[in-house]
């Protein structure tokens, strides 16, 4: 059957997919926004970092279940 660590396996999978997939809308939104580069320069570099972190933070997790 289902091991523990099967679990935590599939849900950093399932995580990491719906991290990247909300990132690419997000990259995609901002740039369908306008504006200067300035201006979407950093709502990506923001976005990109909070969504980072919060695959990072699954991942630890991961690790010490």
């Amino acid at each position: 059957m289902w091991k523990r660590g099967d679990i935590y396996l599939w849900i950093f999978r399932f995580t990491t997919v719906v991290v990247i997939v909300v990132w690419l809308y997000m990259l995609i939104s901002i740039y369908g926004s306008g504006g200067e580069f300035g201006d979407q320069a950093g709502k990506c570099m923001f976005g990109t970092m909070f969504l980072f972190t919060i695959l990072g933070v699954v991942h630890r997790w991961k690790e010490y279940m």
